[in-house]
């Protein structure tokens, strides 16, 4: 009976004061993390343009890849400028001194080894060409890639400040409830203190 009386008044009743502050305390870092929380989900970011992110400079408009998207074989072979020095099979048959692949009315092939020498060269000029256009368009690609990276990364921060505003009501409530009880508690203790007999 002495030992359950020197423990109600010596721990429950003189350190419980003192418990139930430190309980008000976390109740208090309870409510100030709810208010950064929300005072965090209001700073959502906005992406910037792409001409922005990528810069103006280095920026490559749909327009450009348009200009600079590479022909088609056919569409090459008969362009009349090209960037890449390509001969028809009369001028090629007539530098490398060979006999022209077909017949006079151009219907017929009558040398299939040369025609085969000039479709070979014929490719070659065309990867030739290819290497030189596509540049432009793969660096349209990485640019994209970079911009949908950039833009994906700030969505999903936004998305996780916007969970934070809907938490800290919550744990602002939650501290609220800690430093209501915690205040309550207290004050018992301190009437009880105040009124005990010794």
């Amino acid at each position: 009976m002495k030992i359950t009386k020197l423990f109600e008044q010596k721990f429950l009743l003189g350190w419980g004061r003192h418990l139930w502050n430190v309980v008000g305390v976390s109740g208090f870092v309870a409510v100030l993390t709810g208010i950064i929380l929300f005072g965090n989900s209001l700073t959502t970011q906005t992406p910037k343009s792409k001409m922005k992110f990528i810069g103006k400079k280095e920026f490559v408009t749909d327009e450009m890849t348009k200009e600079t998207a590479p022909l088609s074989r056919s569409q090459w072979a008969s362009a009349e400028d090209k960037v890449i020095p390509y001969l028809s099979v009369e001028e090629w048959s007539e530098v490398n001194s060979k006999p022209y692949p077909f017949s006079s009315d151009k219907k017929k092939l009558i040398n299939r080894d040369v025609w085969y020498e000039y479709v070979e060269y014929s490719n070659m000029k065309y990867d030739e060409y290819l290497k030189v256009a596509t540049p432009i368009i793969r660096k349209k690609n990485e640019q994209d890639k970079r911009y949908r990276s950039y833009v994906t990364g700030i969505q999903s921060r936004n998305s996780i400040k916007r969970s934070h505003g809907y938490v800290s009501p919550f744990v602002v409530g939650y501290g609220l409830a800690v430093i209501a009880s915690a205040s309550v508690s207290s004050a018992l203790l301190s009437i009880e203190r105040n009124t005990r007999k010794d």
